[in-house]
C-alpha cells in the first residue's frame, strides 16, 4: 500500500482534499427535495418534486462533480466561516427560510467512493451503506424515492443547546441553527440536578427566541463571552459535550456518544438527572483540563532537541512563545514545538491535522523514531503512525464518515489491548490517547504547568514529497 494512503488524514492528491470520494445529503423539506453538500455546510440545489430520472440524474451529477474536484476533509476556522456563509445563503435564497428554520423531515446520506455509489438512512455507528447503481439514473432515483417514503419523519426542532463539560463546571449554551450564542450559563458541577435541569430548559427557551435573530456578529459575541468566563477557545472546543434539542411536540432529545435519546416532555429534575448521568463522569476529567489531544494532531520524537524538530518540520517565522499561549495559537494555525517532556519533544498544531507530515521522511531527517497521532471526533477520523529509520513501521487510520480503515505493519501489544484486531473495531479519540500513552506520552495526562515554560511556534512550509 502506498505511503500516501497512510499519512494521517492526507488524501490521495497529497493535500487536505479528498479526491475520488464524494459525500452529499438528500433532504426532504416541506415536501420538496434538496441535494446538499452536507449538514450545515456548503450549498445545495432545490429539486422540488422530481421524477425518478430527474432525481437520479441530479444525485449522480452532484457526486460526480465532487469526486472530480475534491472536497476538504477537515477545515480551518476560516473555511468553516465560508461554509457557514454559503449555508446561510442556501437556506435563505434556495430553501426560502432562515437557517434555524431549515429542518428537513427526512435525510439520506450519500457516498461515492472506490466501493461505488451508496446511501444510508443512518446514522448508526458505524454507518451502514446500501449500494446504488451509478450507471442507471432511473434505478438510483427509484431506490431513493422508495427509501425516503419509508423513513420516519423527524419532527422540527424549535430549540437546541450545547452542554460542555469544562473542568469542574457545566457551560450551557443556546444555539441558533448551527451557531452557538450567548449568554453562556456557567454552573458548578456540584449543583443540584433540579438547578441543572432548569438552566438547561432556560437555554432551550432562549434558543427558540433566537431562531429568527440574525443581527450582529454573534460569533464574536460568543468568543467574548468565553473570554469573560476565562475559558480558552481551544479548551472549549476540546471539551466533551452533550447536545440538547426540543421539537415542536415538546419532546426533549439528548445526543450522547452518537446516540440520540428521547426524554419526552420532561421536567427540570428529569432533564438535570439525564445530563448529570451522562455528563457527570466527565466532570473534572484530567483528559480535558490539561495539555491538548482532542480535535488536533501531534508528533512525538525521542532523542532529539526542540530545535532539531523545528528544523525538520521546516517551520517559518519562528517565535518563542509562552507554552500555554502557543497551544492556543496552534489550535488555529501553525505548530508549537515544546520539550523535552519526559524525554519526548512534542509538536502540535491544527496544520498537522489538515496537512499531515511524512512521518517516514521526518524520522530519516532526525535519525530518530517519529510518532504521529491525529484525532477529530466530529468526523470521527483517527490515526496513529510509528516511523523509524526512514520507513513506516506501523500505521492505523480510520474515518467513520466512509467506514474506511487502512493499516500497515503488525499491530503492537497496545493495539491488541484495545481490540484493533476485531473486524468491527471503530476507534475513538480515547483509543488514540491510549496508544500514545503506551508508545510515548499521552498529552491529555500532561499538566501545562509541568511543561517547559517556553516553546517555539511557527508556520509550516509546504512539504516536499
Amino acid at each position: 500500500m502506498a505511503l500516501d494512503r497512510l499519512r494521517g488524514f492526507r488524501t490521495r492528491d497529497g493535500g487536505n482534499r479528498v479526491t475520488g470520494s464524494a459525500t452529499a445529503q438528500l433532504h426532504q423539506f416541506r415536501g420538496e427535495l434538496f441535494v446538499v453538500d452536507g449538514w450545515a455546510r456548503g450549498t445545495g440545489e432545490r429539486l422540488g418534486s422530481p421524477g425518478i430520472t430527474e432525481l437520479g440524474t441530479a444525485v449522480v451529477r452532484k457526486l460526480s462533480h465532487e469526486r472530480a474536484t475534491g472536497r476538504p476533509l477537515l477545515t480551518t476556522p476560516a473555511d468553516e466561516r465560508r461554509q457557514h456563509s454559503a449555508w446561510d445563503k442556501f437556506c435563505r435564497r434556495t430553501a426560502g427560510v432562515e437557517p434555524a428554520r431549515y429542518q428537513p423531515e427526512r435525510r439520506l446520506l450519500l457516498l461515492w467512493d472506490a466501493d461505488g455509489l451508496r446511501f444510508s438512512n443512518g446514522p448508526p455507528d458505524p454507518v451502514e451503506w446500501s449500494p446504488l447503481d451509478s450507471d442507471n439514473a432511473d434505478a438510483v432515483g427509484r431506490e431513493l424515492q422508495r427509501v425516503l417514503a419509508e423513513v420516519a419523519p423527524r419532527w422540527p426542532v424549535v430549540g437546541s443547546a450545547l452542554v460542555s463539560i469544562v473542568g469542574g463546571r457545566y457551560l450551557i449554551t443556546p444555539k441558533s441553527g448551527v451557531y452557538l450564542r450567548d449568554p453562556i450559563i456557567d454552573m458548578p458541577a456540584d449543583g443540584s440536578v433540579d438547578v441543572l435541569g432548569r438552566l438547561a430548559l432556560k437555554s432551550l427557551d432562549r434558543s427558540e427566541t433566537l431562531a429568527d435573530d440574525n443581527t450582529g456578529d454573534y460569533g464574536a459575541s460568543f468568543r467574548d463571552a468565553l473570554l469573560w468566563l476565562g475559558v480558552p477557545t481551544h479548551e472549549f472546543d476540546a471539551a466533551p459535550t452533550l447536545h440538547l434539542s426540543r421539537n415542536d411536540r415538546g419532546e426533549v432529545l439528548v445526543l450522547h456518544e452518537l446516540t440520540e435519546v428521547s426524554l419526552g416532555d420532561v421536567d427540570a429534575i428529569a432533564l438535570g438527572t439525564a445530563v448529570a448521568t451522562w455528563g457527570g463522569p466527565l466532570v473534572g476529567s484530567d483528559a480535558f483540563a490539561t495539555l491538548f489531544g482532542p480535535k488536533t494532531a501531534w508528533i512525538a520524537v525521542a532523542d532529539s532537541a526542540a530545535e532539531e524538530v523545528t528544523n525538520a518540520l521546516e517551520l517559518r517565522d519562528l517565535v518563542e512563545v509562552d507554552t500555554e499561549d502557543g497551544i492556543g495559537r496552534s489550535a488555529d494555525s501553525g505548530v508549537l514545538v515544546v520539550g523535552p517532556v519526559d524525554g519526548w519533544v512534542l509538536a502540535v498544531g491544527m496544520s498537522l491535522l489538515l496537512d499531515s507530515p511524512n512521518a517516514a521522511a521526518l524520522s530519516a531527517r532526525l535519525n530518530a523514531p517519529v510518532q504521529y497521532f491525529a484525532s477529530h471526533r466530529v468526523v470521527e477520523g483517527h490515526q496513529w503512525t510509528l516511523a523509524a529509520e526512514g520507513a513506516v513501521v506501523r500505521s492505523f487510520r480510520y474515518l467513520r464518515e466512509t467506514g474506511e480503515r487502512e493499516e500497515t505493519g503488525a499491530p503492537t501489544d497496545a493495539e491488541h489491548s484495545i481490540g484493533v484486531d476485531a473486524d468491527d473495531f471503530t476507534p475513538g479519540e480515547d483509543d488514540v490517547f491510549a496508544i500514545a500513552r503506551a508508545w510515548s506520552i499521552d498529552p491529555t495526562h500532561v499538566k501545562v504547568e509541568s511543561l517547559p515554560i517556553r516553546g517555539w511556534w511557527g508556520e509550516r512550509a509546504p512539504e516536499r514529497r
